[in-house]
């Protein structure tokens, strides 16, 4: 009977080793996937995904200024000298709006003098538009005359970067070599 006894605390002392070992593996496998968790489990931002930057929780409120209060009221403050864009004297075109009928009533108004009520000027930047320049080249002799050199250069600046260049230009890059 103390066999049988010595048998089964045998049995039980290797099932209890047996289980530690599996306990040391399984809380390894625990940590493991709490860090790879701990990914997950990062607030996203505009650093980490795709959120824009104006949805970051860590960035100020409309509300709140970056800067410090000055004390000052906000607008110009007494003693600044205001600078206005003046009228010009001569403006390029003048357009009147002289209107045909009263908007109120309907009445027509073309039989009475209008007056000047107020002005304004309305300052608009011009269209920039390209400006295409064709080039002719005539030869002299035997020899082409040359390109201005700032087409010359951009024909360099071609071979040497996109190895290649128009097959019209590749005579003047050896022409030049000469020079």
């Amino acid at each position: 009977m103390v066999d049988k006894r010595d048998k089964q605390i045998q049995d039980l002392v290797n099932m209890n080793l047996q289980l530690m070992e599996r306990i040391r593996f399984l809380e390894a496998r625990v940590l493991e996937l709490e860090k790879e968790l701990a990914k997950y489990r990062t607030p996203k931002n505009s650093n980490n995904s795709s959120i824009p930057p104006s949805k970051d929780e860590n960035r100020p409120k409309k509300t709140q200024r970056l800067r410090e209060n000055s004390g000052k009221k906000p607008g110009g403050q007494p003693g600044h000298e205001g600078h206005t864009l003046e009228m010009s004297s001569v403006p390029d075109a003048i357009t009147d709006h002289i209107p045909g009928f009263c908007s109120c009533c309907g009445y027509d108004l073309s039989s009475i003098t209008a007056e000047l009520s107020s002005k304004r000027q309305v300052i608009d930047l011009p269209v920039i538009s390209p400006v295409c320049t064709e080039h002719k080249n005539y030869f002299e002799h035997t020899f082409p005359v040359p390109f201005p050199v700032c087409y010359i250069s951009a024909a360099y600046y071609l071979f040497f970067q996109f190895k290649c260049v128009p097959i019209q230009l590749i005579p003047f890059l050896f022409f030049l070599e000469g020079r």
